[in-house]
């Protein structure tokens, strides 16, 4: 009972609060609406984060990454050994880290150094490969279910995929490493370095350089691991916070590290498993948190509210927006002209930018439209002349049978046949009207007849 009343206040504070401040960003404008919009990234991130169970989350992947840690390194080291980088590469791994960090990680370093790649066989080295992926694979879902993506990569692309970021991540970080090593004896740094006003910021910036390497990493998850298309500038701004949250943790750990004789009575040597496991753990959750902060920045530059404070449009209103916006597109496309973005689409329609960007979804996933990747511009998707009217209908409709179970939901002979004469009706009335014939530009060729009770991406298997 405490827990469900807990629930209903939560409910309703935040539902109060999404209404504050959505309603409040229309009258604003300038700096105010800048902060505002940074109020409404953060309180999504932090909202949608307790939602979305993250600490419960970080502890699943940190049991997953304990189990994935030594194939990954395996593979790592046997590339690098390869290639003669192994000492390269155990010293910039451990030289990263804190005492109780190094000391589990020194473990593992001289356990996967003494495992021989070459001995597995090929069975040993195809379940390591397996271990690996699917390790990666369910990061890739968490991150997924963050950014609400409706589905995962195929298998042959996750081997691909995964194992080229394993394979080419390892060699780019040893590269720029070595280079900056060739750079720093170069003589016109040193001179930059002996200089008396340019010396010290030439120093500063050295010694941030970690902090942008943690940027690009982090920015380069967020941008990989989604099975989506995440903007740029998205993970550019979560990659950034995170860091600076992820070198924040690490700090603060290190301090703590002065308290560690006190686990040592307890654990013995074991002391710096539960430490390692502690840091592991802490260090997903600000890897989570980094990409509700991206899917949240995306959501709100996109002028997405979300669902508890979005004025939804009506069925007859989401197919009469989809016909606006492909005969729109189409007249622009066929002359020639520069394409829409999704906010002049919204600004020449009159509609928020959020409801236009659900019917893009809904026509982009049925293959209708085609984002670019630049300035949410969007063209069609398919050849014009071939276009019916009645797919882009049944686009943002859906087909009857999808999101049905047949047993939940045994259908009514009488209702199935109430809704064939009422799709039939339809149907014979569209006939095979053409988009470019509603946009009023005419094309050769001309396709007969469609199924409004299924999607355009059923029609095509």
């Amino acid at each position: 009972m405490a827990r469900k009343k807990e629930q209903d206040w939560f409910s309703e504070t935040d539902r109060k609060i999404l209404a504050w401040l959505w309603n409040t960003g229309r009258a604003l404008d300038g700096p105010r609406r800048y902060l505002l919009g940074s109020l409404k990234v953060a309180y999504l991130a932090v909202r949608n984060s307790y939602l979305d169970r993250l600490p419960f989350q970080a502890n699943a992947l940190t049991f997953i990454t304990l189990l994935g840690l030594v194939p990954a390194l395996a593979l790592s080291f046997a590339l690098a050994k390869g290639l003669g980088f192994a000492d390269s590469l155990e010293g910039l791994i451990i030289n990263e880290y804190t005492a109780s960090q190094t000391e589990v990680l020194k473990y593992i370093i001289n356990y996967v150094q003494n495992t021989k790649v070459g001995t597995l066989g090929m069975v040993g080295l195809a379940m390591l490969v397996v271990t690996l992926v699917l390790t990666l694979s369910s990061v890739e879902e968490t991150f997924n279910r963050i950014w609400e993506a409706p589905h995962s990569r195929s298998w042959p692309r996750k081997f691909t995929d995964y194992l080229s970021v394993l394979v080419i991540c390892p060699l780019l970080v040893l590269a720029s490493t070595a280079t900056w090593a060739g750079i720093a004896s170069h003589s016109v740094v040193q001179w930059i370095l002996d200089t008396p006003w340019l010396g010290p910021v030439a120093a500063q910036s050295v010694k941030l350089a970690p902090l942008f390497i943690l940027v690009a990493a982090f920015m380069f998850l967020y941008l990989f691991l989604p099975n989506t298309k995440v903007p740029f500038f998205s993970a550019l701004l979560a990659g950034a916070i995170t860091a600076i949250l992820w070198w924040t943790v690490q700090s603060i750990y290190i301090k703590f590290q002065v308290g560690v004789s006190r686990y040592n009575a307890i654990y013995g040597g074991f002391a710096s498993l539960p430490l390692f496991m502690v840091w592991l753990q802490v260090s997903w959750q600000v890897l989570l948190f980094g990409a509700e902060l991206a899917h949240a920045h995306n959501l709100v530059s996109k002028g997405t509210p979300p669902k508890d404070v979005a004025h939804r449009l009506n069925p007859a209103q989401r197919e009469a927006l989809a016909l606006g916006l492909m005969q729109k597109t189409a007249a622009r496309f066929q002359a020639g002209q520069e394409p829409w973005s999704v906010a002049q689409l919204a600004k020449e329609l009159k509609v928020s930018k959020g409801e236009v960007w659900r019917v893009v979804d809904d026509l982009v996933s049925a293959g209708l439209l085609a984002e670019l990747n630049q300035d949410d511009l969007v063209v069609p998707g398919r050849a014009l002349e071939n276009l019916l009217v009645c797919e882009v209908l049944a686009a943002v409709r859906g087909g009857l049978e999808e999101g049905r179970d047949p047993q939940e939901h045994p259908e009514d002979p009488a209702l199935v046949a109430l809704m064939d004469k009422v799709l039939s009706a339809e149907q014979k009335a569209l006939g095979g009207l053409r988009l470019l014939e509603v946009a009023d530009i005419p094309a050769p060729g001309a396709p007969t007849g469609c199924n409004l009770n299924q999607s355009p991406s059923q029609e095509k298997s």
